[in-house]
C-alpha cells in the first residue's frame, strides 16, 4: 500500500513538475510570437508601414500585455509621412470578446510617444476602387491615456518647412477602432500640454472619420502665447509673420468633408503682422498688403467688448492639404479677422 501511495505521489510530482516546465516554456515563448505576429499582421495589411517592438511582456491575471520600444512608420515624406514612438505601451485584453473573433483592448497607457507628422507637397494618387468584399474585421482600444508626449507637425512649402510643436502632451481618448459603435458614434479626445515655449492649451475633439464624409468638431483653448513663436509654421506655410501676445483665445472648427468653418474669440496685446512674400504675391505686393493691415490693425483688444473680439471664416480644403494644415489656416484666417475688422 506504502509503495503504492509513494508511486502515485512520485507520478503527481512528475505531472505537476512536467505542467510547471510546459508553463515556463509557453511564457517565455508567447511574447515573442505574438511580437511577431502582430508585426507580420502590420506589414500584410499595409504595405508602406513599418512596426517595430523592442520587447513584449505578458501577464496572465488579469490578461495584460505590455510593448517597450516602440515604433510605428507608415507613408512618404513626397506626400504625408507619420511616425510615432513610445517608451512602452501597456494594456489589458478582454477575453471574451475573443471567443466571437471580436478583440478589445482597453485602460491603454501610452508613455513618452513622439508623433511626428511631415505633410510633403506631392499629389496623392488617385484613389482605388474598394472592393466589395466586407471588412469582417471588428477591433477596438478603450480608455487611451497618453502621457508626457511630443507632437510635431511639418508642411514642406518648396524647399522650406513650416514647424509647429507641441509638448508636454496628456490626453485621454475614449476609443479607436471599427467597430460597429466606433463606426456609429463620434470618438471623443481631450488633450493638454504646452504650445512651442508659451503657450498653455486644451484641445477637445469629437469625430467621425470613418463616415463617408468625415465629420470632426474641434475646440481649442489656449492662454499667454507668445505670437512670434509661431512664425516658424505660419510666416513659411501661410506668409504671414506675427508678433505680440495672444493672451485668451477659444476657438471653434467645424470640419464637414472638404468644408470647414472656424470661429474665434481672441484677446491679444501688442499685435503686429507682416505680410512675407511668397510665390505668389511678390515682395512689392507683400508690401503693400502689410501696409494695409497696419492701417486696419488693432494692436491691443483686451478692454474691447467681447462681442467685437468674436470673428468666423469659411473655407475649402486645397489639393493635398492635411487635415491639420487645413484646420490650422482656418484659425488663422478667423483670427486675422478678429484683429482687422
Amino acid at each position: 500500500m506504502k509503495v503504492r501511495l509513494w508511486i502515485i505521489f512520485i507520478v503527481g510530482i512528475g505531472a505537476v513538475g512536467g505542467a510547471l516546465s510546459l508553463y515556463i516554456s509557453l511564457v517565455r515563448q508567447a511574447p515573442l510570437w505574438l511580437q511577431e505576429k502582430i508585426i507580420a499582421e502590420v506589414k500584410n495589411n499595409c504595405a508602406d508601414c513599418s512596426l517595430s517592438i523592442g520587447k513584449t511582456v505578458l501577464s496572465a491575471l488579469p490578461p495584460r500585455i505590455e510593448f517597450e520600444e516602440v515604433k510605428f512608420e507608415t507613408g512618404s515624406r513626397k506626400l504625408t509621412h507619420f511616425s510615432v514612438d513610445a517608451h512602452y505601451v501597456r494594456a489589458t485584453v478582454s477575453v471574451l470578446p475573443l471567443l466571437r473573433k471580436k478583440v478589445r483592448i482597453r485602460d491603454v497607457h501610452i508613455a513618452r510617444p513622439r508623433v511626428l507628422i511631415v505633410n510633403g507637397p506631392g499629389r496623392e494618387p488617385p484613389a482605388k476602387a474598394k472592393a466589395n468584399e466586407p471588412d469582417e474585421s471588428d477591433w477596438e482600444l478603450l480608455n487611451i491615456e497618453i502621457v508626457d508626449g511630443f507632437f510635431q507637425f511639418q508642411k514642406l512649402v518648396g524647399r522650406k518647412g513650416a514647424l509647429l510643436r507641441i509638448h508636454g502632451i496628456q490626453a485621454e481618448v475614449d476609443r479607436f477602432g471599427n467597430s460597429a459603435r466606433s463606426r456609429t458614434e463620434p470618438w471623443k479626445g481631450v488633450a493638454r500640454g504646452l504650445l512651442e515655449n508659451s503657450g498653455k492649451f486644451v484641445l477637445s475633439v469629437a469625430a467621425r472619420p470613418l463616415d463617408e464624409i468625415p465629420i470632426a468638431d474641434v475646440d481649442l483653448d489656449i492662454h499667454n502665447q507668445v505670437l512670434s513663436e509661431l512664425n516658424p509654421y505660419f510666416a513659411t506655410a501661410e506668409g504671414v509673420r506675427l508678433n505680440g501676445v495672444l493672451l485668451d483665445a477659444v476657438g471653434q472648427a467645424a470640419l464637414r468633408g472638404k468644408t470647414l468653418k472656424a470661429t474665434v474669440n481672441a484677446k491679444y496685446r501688442g499685435l503686429d503682422i507682416d505680410v512675407q512674400p511668397d510665390p505668389t504675391r511678390n515682395a512689392l505686393v507683400a508690401a503693400i498688403a502689410t501696409f494695409i493691415a497696419s492701417i486696419q490693425l488693432d494692436q491691443e483688444n483686451y478692454d474691447s467688448p467681447p462681442e467685437l473680439r468674436v470673428k468666423s471664416a469659411e473655407i475649402r480644403q486645397k489639393k493635398n492639404e492635411s487635415v491639420i494644415a487645413f484646420v490650422l489656416r482656418g484659425l488663422k484666417d478667423a483670427a486675422l479677422k478678429v484683429t482687422t475688422e
